[in-house]
């Protein structure tokens, strides 16, 4: 995982690895008549701790506090994905890489663009003083960094971005919620990372506070509709999206209604 917010929180995974595993067990043995006290230990870990240890040893984390160094870790993911393996059994590959968030310093460096510097803003000057570092340029250099990472891995890539502001709130940057087709979600998710995407789905709260719940929407990514356009030409139907998923929020995790 490489962490661009560098506010992820190892012990807080690892309390819901145990969360999670005692609700399987519980799931599993409640058919079972008995015997289930001889499972615990004191302390409430049980059983499931060894599964937690597990689970950890197959989990690599990347912290970054800067752009530069979200880059930098993603031009050498190839080479931390292979030590990570190295620690892994022989039969055990690095499946999925999770990148939270992509968009972590675009207001940052947004603002530091537009900071005035004598006398003439740096928008106004980006073009002779430093015209490899922009927004878009590092956007783009961050993403193909990682699609050269991962081609013939057989890894996946999970890459998010939070939305500043919820679909049903009003959004100060309207022309922006047009272009998100769903809220203005996509005012600051760079087009780079649009374009690699294969899926794109949208988490948002559901439920009460008594009943705390997450909606998963999928919709449709530029790449996909690139390619079902050259597949079905023009004129050929938009495949229809999977239904919306639906999730108790719980200490254990998403659990699937």
């Amino acid at each position: 995982m490489i962490d661009a917010d560098a506010t992820f929180d190892v012990e807080r995974l690892a309390a819901a690895l145990r969360a999670r595993f005692g609700h399987l067990r519980g799931c599993s043995g409640s058919g079972r008549q008995g015997g289930s006290e001889e499972e615990e230990e004191p302390g409430g870990n049980g059983a499931g701790e060894p599964l937690v240890a597990a689970a950890l040893s197959r989990f690599g984390l990347l912290s970054c506090h800067s752009s530069l160094e979200l880059l930098s870790a993603l031009v050498t993911l190839r080479a931390s994905i292979e030590r990570l393996e190295e620690s892994l059994p022989e039969d055990k590959k690095v499946r999925l890489v999770l990148l939270d968030n992509a968009a972590a310093f675009y207001w940052p460096l947004r603002a530091a663009a537009a900071a005035p510097r004598g006398g003439r803003s740096s928008s106004s000057s980006s073009s002779s003083s430093s015209p490899r570092l922009n927004l878009s340029t590092m956007a783009a250099a961050s993403s193909q960094a990682l699609k050269r990472a991962l081609k013939g891995s057989g890894a996946a890539a999970l890459v998010t971005r939070h939305a500043v502001f919820p679909p049903s709130s009003s959004s100060p940057f309207p022309s922006a919620a047009a272009r998100g087709g769903g809220g203005n979600q996509g005012d600051f998710f760079p087009a780079s990372w649009l374009s690699l995407a294969s899926r794109r789905a949208d988490l948002a709260p559901a439920g009460s506070a008594e009943t705390p719940r997450v909606r998963l929407t999928w919709r449709s990514s530029p790449s996909e509709a690139a390619r079902e356009a050259a597949r079905g030409g023009r004129d050929a139907a938009a495949p229809l999206p999977p239904p919306p998923l639906l999730f108790d929020l719980t200490d254990a995790g998403l659990i699937p209604l």
